[in-house]
């Protein structure tokens, strides 16, 4: 054997007993799980009371998300009536809209109905939302679940951040 053989087959021997004594790093926790929606979506525009909102409800008439805008200032309020299983309290959440994500503080209210869901606000002005177009994905994320909004999603919240927005300029 030569020298550099030698030296060579010393470093390759040093480099895996190295790997086989290092600690192994235990699994982190699975992932949440994956809500994907499918539904309609229905924009409104009120323009007396300058409020602009839209809803998506399943082919079974539940409702699974509303979003608000009150011009000229309001944010966007975003409810997500998908989140049961949440206790009451602030929430850590993110909502990936597009290539976007944005970190977010939510609330989890009950709705008029007893139902526990995600509540957080958007600024409509916010480049997240203005760089939003149609037919990209918008998810909302938790600890505990991922829920992919309907095809459509993107639209309709750039439309009511824009009659917000537009009410307002």
């Amino acid at each position: 054997m030569t020298r550099a053989s030698f030296g060579g087959a010393l470093v390759c021997a040093l480099v895996l007993a190295s790997c086989a004594s290092a600690p192994e790093v235990p699994p982190g926790p699975p992932p949440p799980p994956v809500q994907r929606s499918e539904g309609a979506w229905l924009f409104n525009f009120d323009a007396p009371s300058g409020i602009a909102s839209a809803v998506l409800r399943s082919s079974q008439g539940a409702l699974l998300v509303e979003l608000n805008c009150e011009g000229p200032s309001g944010p966007l309020v975003v409810r997500d009536w998908t989140f049961t299983e949440l206790a009451a309290g602030p929430q850590n959440a993110s909502v990936r809209l597009g290539q976007n994500v944005v970190a977010v503080t939510a609330a989890s209210p009950a709705s008029p109905a007893g139902r526990a869901g995600l509540s957080f606000a958007l600024d409509p002005r916010a480049p997240a939302v203005s760089q939003l177009f149609q037919g990209q994905e918008v998810q909302v994320l938790t600890t505990t679940k991922v829920h992919v909004w309907a095809e459509g999603a993107a639209g309709e919240i750039v439309a009511v951040a824009n009659a917000c927005v537009q009410r307002g300029s």
